[in-house]
């Protein structure tokens, strides 16, 4: 966005942010100072807030080789819109607004990302299931600062038999009889609304399942992931 009265240009990312309503997080502020396409070191870039409640640390920052400069916007216990400028040298001129959007409880929604329906045969391990939590815009925006829970149940199914076939999952009536174990983890979205956990097998070995469940405010994804033995002739 270049001003009257000097061509400098200014760039921002992000510029909209939805952060879980109630939430406390922190975020990186990047800005980049360009001279006709050109990156401008050495210039100083103001970052200030105008309405809502939050702490940008630090409030001033110098533009390295590249044009960047950054600052960190903290959070606490978000309950209503907070929004911002980053502004270039002593005159605050050119500026570029940036907004963060609280997003209630009621609006998450949950995305299956990576790692469902996992069928692998014995020795490798499991890869991470990713989840992204959003709100319920369209489209929909991702959401920062989510208490994203996974909870799990560990087992073997009758004579191993294959609870995951073909892309498509397939529960038996018992699907899971012998239980090994449980577990649960809490993890926090990231700005792109990401949430990983890397599923465990407790140190059992063998031929295994685990049936999974993540759930963000009253949202929840079920996943299925299953090792078999190997085929032999």
């Amino acid at each position: 966005m270049s001003c009257e009265g000097t061509p400098l240009d200014i760039a921002l990312a992000p510029q909209d942010v939805w952060v879980a309503q109630g939430a406390t997080a922190n975020f990186e502020l990047t800005a980049r100072v360009l001279l006709n396409g050109v990156p401008q070191s050495g210039q100083v870039v103001n970052f200030s807030l105008y309405h809502g409640i939050g702490t940008l640390n630090p409030a001033s920052a110098t533009t390295n080789s590249n044009g960047y400069a950054s600052t960190t916007l903290q959070l606490s216990n978000l309950a209503a819109e907070v929004d911002g400028n980053a502004c270039v040298g002593s005159k605050n001129n050119p500026c570029l607004g940036f907004h963060v959007f609280p997003v209630p409880a009621s609006s998450l929604r949950l995305q299956a990302v990576a790692g469902d329906l996992q069928l692998i045969t014995v020795g490798p391990a499991f890869q991470p299931v990713t989840v992204r939590v959003t709100d319920t815009s369209t489209p929909p925006d991702p959401v920062l600062g989510v208490s994203v829970l996974f909870q799990s149940l560990l087992g073997r199914t009758t004579n191993d038999a294959p609870i995951v076939s073909g892309g498509d999952t397939t529960i038996t009536r018992d699907p899971m009889p012998i239980i090994l174990g449980m577990s649960q983890a809490s993890v926090t979205s990231d700005a792109n609304g990401f949430a990983t956990m890397q599923p465990s097998t407790g140190g059992f070995l063998g031929a295994l399942a685990i049936l999974g469940t993540v759930t963000a405010g009253p949202a929840n994804l079920p996943f299925q992931l299953q090792s078999l033995w190997p085929m032999t002739d």
